[in-house]
């Protein structure tokens, strides 16, 4: 997502109740799930490599989940839950995307055996690069906020930065210098997290946006999103 720019005339995005908004980051949510044929599996100093042929979908990226299913081999010890993929190689081969997958798993050593079963690889979020500074603004109309309800806000790093701060802030008015805290969602210091308020209870109708500060340059990213 582009920063916040503080000109008049910008669109903003209308929170709908029960649709995560992303300030930071994105999600295709009309991108199907991918699909996979398993037909090897094997394990060497606990990653689990499996050869597969996609049968829908896009060519996962790293860091995806991927959910196996129905393998055999060793009692099904292959079958996992939404496990981070590890390494992905998959490129098109007479017309079809066929490759290997890799993921975590803690078991002894197996050589490579032929199975069977699925693998279905989640739609990733798309993180960006943490930095200073404040996302783009979304709008909670009054008409939108159900009695008794709450704005929820979640917190991802995918990759941790060394030291960062994620606030929540509301204006009545979509300008830089009338936004104010609401209340601090994470905080990353040297390395370590603690999540701060997720839930907001009667959030008053206006702008919000996340703001990030107390930022150490560094490889982190980052996903936020508010739920209405």
């Amino acid at each position: 997502m582009p920063p916040y720019l503080n000109t008049p005339g910008q669109k903003v995005r209308a929170l709908m109740p029960g649709t995560p908004e992303y300030l930071y980051g994105s999600y295709a949510q009309d991108q199907a799930t991918t699909k996979m044929w398993v037909s090897e599996v094997s394990l060497t100093s606990d990653v689990a490599t499996l050869n597969v042929q996609v049968a829908r979908g896009p060519i996962p990226a790293m860091g995806s989940l991927v959910t196996v299913r129905d393998t055999q081999t060793e009692g099904g010890e292959f079958n996992v839950t939404r496990a981070p993929l590890t390494a992905v190689s998959i490129s098109i081969v007479g017309g079809q995307a066929v490759g290997t997958i890799s993921y975590a798993l803690s078991q002894t050593n197996v050589a490579a055996t032929t199975d069977g079963g699925s693998a279905v690889v989640d739609t990733p979020e798309v993180p960006e690069a943490v930095a200073a500074g404040s996302s783009v603004p979304a709008f909670l109309a009054a008409d939108r906020i159900a009695a008794g309800g709450a704005l929820g806000a979640i917190v991802k790093f995918p990759v941790l930065p060394t030291d960062a701060v994620v606030d929540l802030q509301w204006a009545i008015h979509n300008v830089d210098g009338e936004y104010e805290k609401v209340g601090t969602v994470a905080t990353v210091a040297t390395g370590e997290l603690t999540v701060g308020a997720t839930q907001f209870a009667a959030p008053a109708p206006g702008f919000y946006r996340f703001h990030q500060s107390g930022v150490t340059a560094g490889s982190g990213t980052i996903v936020a999103k508010l739920l209405a």
